[in-house]
């Protein structure tokens, strides 16, 4: 990919995450080192893994302040894929559904592209809101 096109995703991105109020927000994940023969995508994390932990937040100040972590991410440079550990599902002020998956690391898939995000990642791990 073109770092042209990178970067206009990424503005696209944060445009939608900053300008979009997040109404409702699920965090759903598996341990994070739990170990697995082969890379689990985002297309197979619900059906490879039954027992998971689901958290909610409907918290107006929480989710303002995942808004505002969202809009932090950045490309992520020389990553193939991402072994899923978790999948975030956020509904936003203009109807829009999001699933965005997530690895152990850091790294965000969100609409086919590897993003990291470190801060974002810490904040759902202090919040208990992801397993680790």
């Amino acid at each position: 990919m073109s770092k042209k096109y990178l970067l206009c995703c990424l503005f696209l991105l944060v445009y939608n995450l900053a300008f979009t109020q997040i109404l409702n927000f699920k965090a759903i994940s598996i341990p994070l080192f739990i170990s697995t023969p082969y890379r689990i995508s985002c297309n197979q994390f619900e059906n490879r893994f039954q027992d998971r932990k689901e958290v909610e937040v409907k918290s107006l100040t929480t989710l303002k302040l995942i808004g505002k972590l969202f809009s932090k991410c950045k490309p992520a440079e020389g990553i193939a894929g991402i072994d899923v550990r978790g999948k975030l599902i956020v509904q936003k002020t203009n109807k829009q559904r999001e699933e965005i998956c997530f690895d152990q690391f850091g790294h965000f898939l969100i609409k086919g592209i590897i993003y990291k995000n470190k801060d974002l990642f810490l904040f759902l791990l202090e919040e208990k809101m992801i397993e680790e």
